[in-house]
């Protein structure tokens, strides 16, 4: 949290980095050992210094990038993360940084290999597609997609049932939901790319855990900051 804050600094006004602070899912994740805070840590390492300039940046970037893939399996999402900062001439790599980076992908594409077939297996819900109503299914699987997004991004029934618990995961959701927005608008912007690439895989392939979107959540709130911002600007003008 520390380290998004000094990225929101020179991004966001000081109230909405404490309100981002605030939030119930950083502040709620901050508190558990679990290995989304591992990755989460890392890609807030990465996300900070792939804005900054200093010497050997590409291998440290590199190094985060292999030490987060190696807690946590949706960590791959930096190794397109990366591509598209490359793609938008963010970060140039030389001949022996494209190599190490491929050699990093395949040992993270053998080790993973098994855990991400099962997940997909289990839970992309591609079996529900029946040749015979395609159409229909086709509707279906549709439906299915939208709903397990908007339980990753926090509208999420509680396990207990809870009132409190699924406001709270509502309001956290609708904050997020307006980033998304927001990024489909901005689609240019490398942030916005990342989140809209990652929703799909995660909402396509993986079970609706609202756990996934906690290594986002700094670039949604950043895009769901400027969505308040410009609609705020039109809205005093008029």
């Amino acid at each position: 949290l520390i380290l998004i804050c000094y990225y929101f600094k020179i991004k966001i006004s000081k109230i909405f980095i404490l309100f981002y602070v605030l939030m119930p899912i950083p502040l709620v994740f901050g508190l558990m050992h679990i290995p989304d805070i591992f990755a989460y840590l890392f890609f807030s390492l990465f996300i900070f210094l792939s804005e900054k300039k200093f010497k050997h940046k590409n291998i440290i970037l590199l190094l985060l990038l292999l030490l987060g893939i190696s807690v946590h399996p949706l960590f791959f999402i930096i190794f397109i993360y990366l591509i598209i900062l490359i793609l938008h001439k963010v970060i140039f790599l030389n001949f022996s940084q494209y190599l190490f980076l491929l050699v990093i992908l395949l040992t993270s594409v053998g080790y993973y290999f098994q855990y991400f077939m099962i997940d997909i297996i289990k839970n992309s819900e591609i079996y529900t597609i029946d040749n015979n109503n395609f159409f229909l299914s086709v509707i279906s699987y549709i439906k299915i997609f939208f709903s397990k997004l908007l339980a990753i991004i926090g509208f999420q029934i509680s396990g207990s049932n809870n009132l409190l618990i699924v406001l709270t995961k509502s309001f956290c959701g609708t904050i997020f939901l307006l980033g998304l927005v927001n990024s489909i608008k901005e689609f240019r912007s490398s942030q916005s790319q990342i989140i809209i690439i990652y929703l799909i895989i995660t909402s396509l392939f993986f079970a609706p855990n609202w756990r996934y979107i906690l290594i986002l959540s700094p670039f949604l709130f950043l895009n769901f900051y400027n969505f308040i911002i410009l609609y705020l600007n039109k809205f005093l003008k008029k």
